[in-house]
């Protein structure tokens, strides 16, 4: 990180443990002051279900897995957007420069993961230590317009155009697997506005919860 990033805090990204965990996040800008200020929001949620039926304790059998940003969460638009800071912030052109976002799966049923809708590209897995736990990491990286115009404060749309990322997970139903609890998400991204904001920033790893499906 620059001295610039490292003085920046997110302002979400949340995770609930029960009974579904979702998250979202956003990039604030310092502090109050006279310019118009903004910030890059976005949203995700991983769900999941599964049986024990012939699993030893603690372990289960996946029959499915699902990884978006299909869903706007705590406020936040679905994919995402560049969002007025306040509401003295008017609407007005951004340009993105980049957007990048990495989840990281424990390593156990899930196999590949294959974008089906939205402009991204995904990558990996790349095996990695997140947070003291092995992983799996996959990147997806935005590869849509590059100019929108921003959304006012508290607006859950329109989402950035082709911003919201649906995939297509493999899983091996199979086998036998500890249960995935928690996942871990990285954003990635910096953008600029026609009145003169600016940023880039790369978020911490972000600690959630998979949502069980029944």
């Amino acid at each position: 990180m620059t001295s610039e990033v490292s003085r920046r805090t997110l302002a979400k990204g949340l995770a609930w443990a029960t009974p579904a965990v979702v998250a979202s996040a956003s990039v604030p800008a310092y502090a109050a002051s006279s310019k118009p200020e903004y910030e890059l929001s976005l949203s995700w949620l991983a769900t999941d279900w599964y049986a024990s039926n012939g699993c030893y304790s603690g372990t289960v059998h996946y029959d499915y897995f699902t990884f978006d940003t299909a869903m706007s969460v705590d406020g936040r638009p679905a994919g995402f957007a560049v969002q007025a800071w306040d509401y003295d912030s008017p609407i007005t052109t951004a340009t993105l420069g980049r957007f990048e976002l990495k989840a990281a799966f424990p390593v156990g049923p899930i196999k590949s993961i294959a974008v089906t809708g939205g402009a991204y590209t995904v990558s990996g897995p790349v095996r990695q230590t997140v947070n003291g736990v092995l992983t799996d990491v996959y990147t997806f990286t935005y590869t849509g317009v590059r100019t929108a115009q921003t959304i006012p404060k508290g607006a859950t749309e329109p989402s950035w155009p082709d911003s919201i990322l649906r995939t297509r997970v493999t899983i091996d139903r199979y086998s036998c697997y500890r249960i995935m609890r928690t996942y871990y998400v990285q954003f990635s991204e910096s953008f600029m506005t026609a009145n003169g904001y600016s940023e880039s920033f790369t978020s911490q790893w972000l600690s959630n919860t998979v949502q069980p499906r029944y």
